[in-house]
């Protein structure tokens, strides 16, 4: 079974055509996808996408954000350097300052 970091889209040309929840989707898997990657421990980067997901809530769509601007965030996230990665661990918080638009697409749960 593969893990559900491995199925990160790679860009998607057709962003504009998928649930705006994809997005804040994608975000968490990238988290845990770049987690796993470089630290080669699989179960550590599934935890972060379960953490993310229970801890993150989506705020999409918003008003005059482009949908394929949405995916900035996850693309930001998926390409970070392993030294950044490595520093910021399980801080979601953390690795959500890897884009200014992840203030746009995602929010922690209980967060105005």
């Amino acid at each position: 079974m593969r893990p559900a970091w491995a199925l990160v889209l790679p860009g998607c040309a057709a962003s504009h055509l998928l649930p705006p929840e994809q997005a804040c989707e994608e975000v968490g898997t990238a988290i845990g996808a770049r987690l796993a990657e470089c630290t080669g421990d699989d179960a550590r980067g599934e935890a972060a996408i379960e953490a993310f997901a229970a801890e993150y809530r989506c705020l999409l769509p918003v008003d005059g954000l482009d949908p394929r601007e949405a995916y900035a965030c996850a693309l930001a996230t998926r390409n970070l350097a392993c030294e950044l990665a490595d520093a910021y661990g399980d801080d979601l918080d953390a690795w959500l300052t890897a884009s200014p638009t992840c203030d746009l697409v995602v929010a922690p749960v209980g967060a105005p």
